[in-house]
């Protein structure tokens, strides 16, 4: 299995995200089968209402807004839903091995394949 290691990209996303919240994807990142990209961590207020008027997000609730949640894209050329899952199965595995609750809101109704959030506040 290979190890993946964040980018400079990655690392500058992740600024200002929990601590908790990193080390899970960090930990995820080395064992995925998938190599992966942090997009988006903390997200201001004006940039989630972009979103949320764009339909690319559902509330102002968000958890990106207190650096709680992080936004995730596989790096790979095809861009199948499969890989979110392979993914996903690491950040659980990650969060199992550091006791830290996470939802990954691609297994949900509105499908979010590449987010991640804490599910509760530390």
């Amino acid at each position: 299995m290979k190890k993946f290691k964040f980018s400079k990209r990655s690392k500058k996303s992740l600024k200002g995200v929990h601590p908790s919240l990193v080390n899970v994807m960090t930990l995820a990142l080395g064992l995925s089968e998938v190599d992966f990209i942090v997009t988006e961590g903390v997200r201001s207020e004006g940039r989630q209402r972009k979103l949320l008027k764009a339909g690319k997000a559902q509330t102002m609730e968000s958890k990106h807004l207190t650096g709680h949640a992080v936004d995730v894209t596989a790096y790979v050329k095809d861009k199948k839903w499969k890989h979110y899952y392979k993914i996903a199965e690491a950040v659980e595995e990650a969060s199992n091995r550091l006791g830290v609750s996470t939802t990954w809101v691609g297994s949900r109704t509105f499908k979010d394949g590449g987010h991640f959030q804490l599910t509760y506040r530390l």
